[in-house]
C-alpha cells in the first residue's frame, strides 16, 4: 500500500507540472507579438491605403505574413473608425454632436472616457494660452471652413466669437454644461485621439513595426528590419506639391500644420483653414510647423497650436515649453525659411536649422531620437 502511495505522489507531481508547464506555454502564446525578433529579415510589408476621417490615409505593417499584416491593419482601420463615429461633428449622432446640442445651461452626463478627453482638451487650451481650443464651431460656421468659404463681418466675428471657447464650457465630474451657445470642431484633435488609441491598442498586443500617415500626420511603432529609422515625406510649404522635406523617424508621431493647400480665396482674400481662437480670424502664418512627440494627440494639438501662434512666438513658447517644432516659411520671393527650436534641432539630432534654403532644396530633418 505504502508502495502505490508513493507511485499516486509521482503521478501527482507530474501532473502538476505538466499543468503548470501548460499554463506558462498559454501565457506565452497569448502576449506574443505580431513579428518575432529573430523573424525581422523575413517580414513581409503590408501596404494599404483608404480614406479616414475623409482624409487619404495610408497604413504600413511588416509581420511574417500578409495574413497577420492585413489582421493588424484592419484593427487600426477599426480603431480610427470608432474614433470618428464618437467625435464626428458630421454626424448628428456622435458623442461630441450630443454635446454640441445640448440645452443651454442643463448639465448632463458624458462617458468617462470622453470625459478624459474633454479634461485634456482644456489643460492644452490653457498650456497654449488659448493657440489651440476646440471650441470654435461657430467661427468654423461663420467662415464657412467647412463650404466653400466667406468673408463675415466684423459684427458676425465678434457674435461667434462670444459663443466661442472652452471657457463657455462646464465639466465637474464628468457632467457638462453649455453656458452659451458654443460647439466644438473635432479637426484639430480628432486624429490625434485616433491615433494615440492605436499605438495604444498596437503596445497591448504586441504588434510588429507599423506606419500610418494620416493626411499629414504620421506615427510609427517599432523600427523596419534593419533600419534604424523610417524615412517619411512632408509636403513643403508650398502650393507645388512636389516641394518635399524628409524625416527619419525612430518612434512617437510628426504632426504637421500648413497653409495654402487647403486655404480658399473669397473675393481675391485667402481664407486660412486654421482659425485663431483668439482673434476669430484664420491664423495669419503662411508656411508650415511639424511637431514631433511621443503622444499623437500631443503632437496633433501643437501643431495647430504653433501654426495660430507664428514662428516669433510659437518658436518662444516652444524653446520655453521644451517643444520639439520646426517652422518652414515660405517667403516673398518664393524661398522656404527653416527654423527649428532647440530640443527639435538638437536633442533630436536634426538639421532642420535656421537656415534659408530654395523651395528645390527643402529643410531635412534628421528626427533621430534617442531611445
Amino acid at each position: 500500500m505504502k508502495g502505490l502511495t508513493s507511485t499516486a505522489s509521482i503521478f501527482a507531481r507530474l501532473l502538476l507540472i505538466l499543468v503548470l508547464v501548460s499554463a506558462q506555454l498559454g501565457r506565452t502564446a497569448a502576449s506574443q507579438p505580431f513579428i518575432r525578433k529573430d523573424e525581422g529579415a523575413q517580414a513581409k510589408l503590408v501596404v494599404r491605403k483608404t480614406f479616414l476621417m475623409g482624409t487619404e490615409t495610408t497604413l504600413q505593417a511588416y509581420s511574417r505574413d500578409r495574413e497577420t499584416a492585413l489582421r493588424q491593419l484592419e484593427l487600426f482601420i477599426r480603431i480610427v473608425e470608432e474614433t470618428e463615429d464618437e467625435l464626428s461633428t458630421w454626424r448628428a449622432s456622435s458623442e461630441l454632436s450630443r454635446i454640441n446640442a445640448l440645452p443651454l445651461h442643463v448639465p448632463a452626463p458624458v462617458p468617462d472616457r470622453l470625459c478624459r478627453l474633454l479634461s485634456t482638451l482644456r489643460f492644452w487650451s490653457r498650456r497654449t494660452e488659448g493657440a489651440f481650443d476646440p471650441a470654435v464651431g461657430t467661427l468654423v460656421d461663420v467662415w464657412d471652413l467647412r463650404g466653400q468659404g466667406r468673408q463675415p463681418s466684423p459684427a458676425e466675428i465678434s457674435e461667434a466669437l462670444s459663443n466661442s471657447g472652452m471657457n463657455r464650457f462646464s465639466l465637474a465630474e464628468c457632467v457638462v454644461e453649455r453656458t452659451a451657445d458654443v460647439r466644438f470642431d473635432a479637426g484639430a484633435f480628432g486624429k490625434g485621439v485616433a491615433l494615440r488609441r492605436v499605438l495604444a491598442k498596437s503596445k497591448s498586443i504586441g504588434a510588429g513595426p507599423w506606419l500610418i500617415n494620416f493626411g499629414g500626420q504620421v506615427v510609427i511603432s517599432g523600427l523596419p528590419p534593419d533600419q534604424v529609422a523610417w524615412d517619411v515625406e512632408l509636403a513643403a510649404p508650398g502650393k507645388d506639391s512636389g516641394d518635399r522635406g524628409r524625416v527619419r523617424l525612430q518612434k512617437g508621431s510628426i504632426a504637421t500644420s500648413g497653409s495654402l493647400l487647403r486655404d480658399r480665396w473669397v473675393e481675391g482674400v485667402r481664407v486660412g483653414h486654421i482659425l485663431n481662437p483668439r482673434s476669430g480670424r484664420p491664423a495669419e502664418f503662411v508656411g508650415s510647423v511639424t511637431v514631433w512627440d511621443e503622444d499623437p494627440l500631443a503632437a496633433d494639438i501643437l501643431s495647430t497650436a504653433l501654426f495660430v501662434m507664428g514662428p516669433q512666438e510659437g518658436l518662444r513658447w516652444a524653446e520655453k515649453e521644451n517643444v520639439a517644432a520646426c517652422y518652414q516659411t515660405l517667403e516673398a520671393n518664393g524661398e522656404i525659411k527653416s527654423q527649428a527650436s532647440r530640443i527639435f534641432d538638437v536633442a533630436l539630432s536634426s538639421s532642420c536649422r535656421a537656415t534659408l534654403a530654395t523651395s528645390s532644396t527643402p529643410c531635412v530633418c534628421e528626427v533621430m531620437h534617442p531611445n
